[in-house]
């Protein structure tokens, strides 16, 4: 919010660009936030495409089914059938709470982080707020400690995500 009023552009370095972008540094970061967003969509959709052109490829021919007939499996009780679906789907549950936990924790340390940066903000708007230069100093490198730690986590949420997503894909 400091930033917003001294900001009118943001240049970027990286990989070997420089990049001037003619906005301010929150329209900046909306499209930095939408492009990782981006990024992670169409990660995921090209992984469910290579899911399928494998699935494609594991197909037998036309001519395999026919040359190959399988023995007629043997009807399952319909009882057994719920009862075993539902042991697999245990095991499921099993395996991923561990990430399911740590994802809650995530969450739970982006909200405090948030509301933490929310009063730090809002003190900054009240009067005579500036007058205080140790407590303006203080804030400010807490509200950068802050920032960073919410950038962390959120790539870290987004991390134990996309992980979750691939374990309910097999």
């Amino acid at each position: 919010d400091f930033l917003d009023d001294l900001v009118d552009r943001v240049i970027t370095f990286g990989n070997g660009n420089v990049k001037a972008y003619q906005h301010d540094l929150d329209q900046y970061l909306d499209d930095l936030h939408a492009a990782e967003l981006a990024r992670i969509q169409q990660k995921r959709s090209q992984a469910r495409m290579e899911k399928k052109e494998q699935r494609a490829e594991d197909m037998p021919s036309v001519k395999e089914v026919k040359q190959v007939k399988a023995p007629a499996a043997p009807r399952e009780d319909p009882k057994e059938r719920r009862r075993r679906e539902a042991e697999e789907r245990q095991r499921g549950v099993k395996k991923d709470k561990p990430i399911r936990e740590k994802i809650k924790r995530f969450e739970a340390d982006i909200a405090r982080l948030e509301q933490e940066k929310l009063k730090i903000e809002d003190a900054m708007y009240t009067s005579g707020y500036y007058d205080d230069k140790e407590r303006v100093r203080k804030d400010s490198e807490r509200h950068v400690q802050i920032k960073t730690g919410l950038e962390k986590l959120y790539f870290d949420w987004s991390t134990l995500n996309e992980e979750l997503e691939k374990m309910a894909a097999n």
